[in-house]
């Protein structure tokens, strides 16, 4: 099966977003194949007016083969901590620029940075940036 486009399930504005992509209930009643898949963004308040960026991805699909080797740990894993790390990185590189630069304190303008970040890793970028601006 295909994962369900992400959408904004719940925001906090300045704090975190949780994007949720459900499964297909029929599907999974029928025995079908399925998948569902959640993913976090949180900021944490650190000493020194500084911000940690968490970001956790979860995936939960059915047990047939074809799936699990699709959409399971062996596949999604690898590749997903390669883009998160590479999305995290460029996120950080741009809040310290722009700290550097108005020596302002990060906190709301870092979910802008997520936003514009996700914007062109999700496929459902209008969503995600329509909220946090």
């Amino acid at each position: 099966p295909k994962v369900p486009p992400l959408r904004v399930a719940e925001l906090e504005r300045g704090r975190y977003f949780v994007a949720h992509a459900p499964s297909d209930g029929l599907s999974r009643a029928a025995g079908k194949a399925w998948a569902e898949a959640s993913w976090l963004l949180l900021l944490e308040p650190l000493a020194g007016g500084r911000t940690r960026l968490i970001s956790r991805y979860r995936i939960a699909c059915s047990d047939d083969l074809g799936t699990r080797l699709s959409l399971g740990p062996v596949f999604v894993e690898p590749v997903s901590f390669a883009m998160d790390r590479r999305m995290l990185l460029g996120i950080k590189e741009r809040a310290e620029r722009e700290a550097r630069y108005s020596g302002a304190r990060l906190g709301a303008r870092a979910t802008e940075l997520v936003a514009s970040s996700c914007s062109s890793t999700s496929s459902n970028s209008e969503t995600l940036t329509g909220l946090v601006k």
